[in-house]
């Protein structure tokens, strides 16, 4: 951390656990990255587990393991929705925090810049020892998320912050940006929206994009098989993104083997224009090259499917309809689905059944021109450049420090 102790004094500070809150900070870094790289200026990109040792590391690892523990299901989620739910866990006094954030307080206590991160945990972790920016990327407030003490607090939606002042959080802190979406993403947002729209409204076939969580539950993989199944039964393609876990990769692709349908591993730049194929299989090495994929895929995708997690934002902000999976893991999920009920931008998938049926479920939708209602609900009501103000923002601050 000693170089952090020079220009720029701006410092990224991840957890790398699953995707949401990484995922997050990856979106400012990379315009950081754009805006600064003229000027030869590049802020430190940190991970909680390279700034500890010892038993703090130990501490880290076992929070990754609860957060994989939490998609398994039975007691396991129920004791990790506990954990993530109990404010009392998040105390600046709890022991377990103390054990977690001794390296990590040690390297920034004489830092003068900013942190920024992305979960609750760093910061609260951080909260008394420097300057922290806190992203919340997601649109639920859960409690936990009410950080006192930090410096500044980026929400997406004015809902967003009145839940997190209703728990306490300092409004004064609290800085509403419009939803967190990847910056690619806006590029072609409207094209592609107009795009879809007239495919659904259309007869031609659709494309459904079926998407892993960090943890992998393994109920919600059971879904997307059944889902992907059933929607090329009913002549629709589609594309399953894996992410960057290569084991869990060989997991699906032998469980894809199984349905006897025509699948491509993901390859070729024009795949997606090849028409001789019904499911497409996407693996990245790192989460940088996973998010890099999404977005060239995108604009083909006409609905997808996941768990109510930071992906929410592209049903309420990029007019993509969203079949939501169950059950509802952790404490961002049951506010997330809600907020996309509210907007009339998903449909659940609570049972095997439902996704059995899938196909049938989209195009009965796409009949009574409830998709085409569900692509409208979700363009055009929300700010989509959370990330680019909260980049200005640090930018502005990085030219006064």
């Amino acid at each position: 951390m000693s170089k952090t102790n020079k220009l720029p004094q701006i410092v990224f500070l991840s957890t790398e656990i699953g995707r949401g809150h990484p995922n997050y900070l990856d979106s400012i870094f990379r315009l950081m990255q754009k805006e600064c790289s003229k000027k030869k200026v590049v802020s430190p990109f940190l991970n909680v587990f390279d700034q500890s040792k010892g038993l703090s590391k130990v501490g880290w690892n076992l929070v990754k393991r609860l957060y994989f523990l939490g998609g398994k299901g039975g007691l396991a989620t129920k004791f990790y929705n506990f954990f993530r739910g109990k404010k009392k866990g998040l105390s600046k006094d709890s022991f377990f925090l103390k054990i977690l954030g001794q390296n990590i307080k040690r390297s920034f206590e004489k830092f003068k810049g900013v942190c920024l991160v992305a979960h609750p945990l760093t910061a609260t972790i951080l909260s008394e020892v420097c300057r922290v920016w806190y992203l919340h990327g997601e649109i639920s407030a859960p409690k936990e998320c009410a950080i006192k003490g930090v410096e500044k607090i980026f929400v997406p939606l004015k809902e967003t912050k009145d839940k997190l002042v209703n728990f306490g959080a300092d409004p004064e802190t609290i800085v509403i940006t419009g939803l967190l979406i990847e910056p690619e993403a806006l590029e072609d947002a409207k094209d592609s929206f107009n795009q879809r729209v007239e495919r659904v409204k259309s007869k031609k076939s659709l494309t459904i994009g079926f998407f892993t969580s960090g943890a992998y539950p393994p109920r919600h993989i059971e879904k997307i098989i059944l889902g992907t199944k059933s929607v090329i039964q009913k002549n629709m393609r589609a594309i399953i993104f894996l992410g960057a876990n290569q084991r869990k990769y060989k997991k699906i692709e032998d469980e894809v083997k199984k349905l006897n349908i025509k699948f491509v591993g993901d390859e070729k730049d024009d795949l997606i224009e090849n028409k001789n194929w019904e499911l497409l299989l996407t693996k990245e090495k790192d989460r940088t090259s996973e998010t890099k994929r999404t977005i060239e895929l995108m604009p083909y995708l006409d609905a997808f499917v996941a768990a109510p997690h930071e992906r929410t934002n592209w049903a309420v902000g990029l007019g993509l309809p969203f079949f939501a999976l169950f059950p509802l893991i952790g404490t961002f999920a049951p506010q997330n689905f809600e907020f996309a009920q509210k907007n009339g931008v998903v449909y659940p998938l609570k049972t095997k059944d439902d996704s059995k049926k899938l196909g049938d479920i989209i195009l009965k939708l796409r009949d009574e021109n409830k998709l085409l209602e569900m692509t409208k609900n979700g363009f055009g009501k929300y700010e989509i450049n959370g990330a680019q103000k909260v980049a200005s923002l640090l930018i502005q601050e990085m030219q006064k420090i």
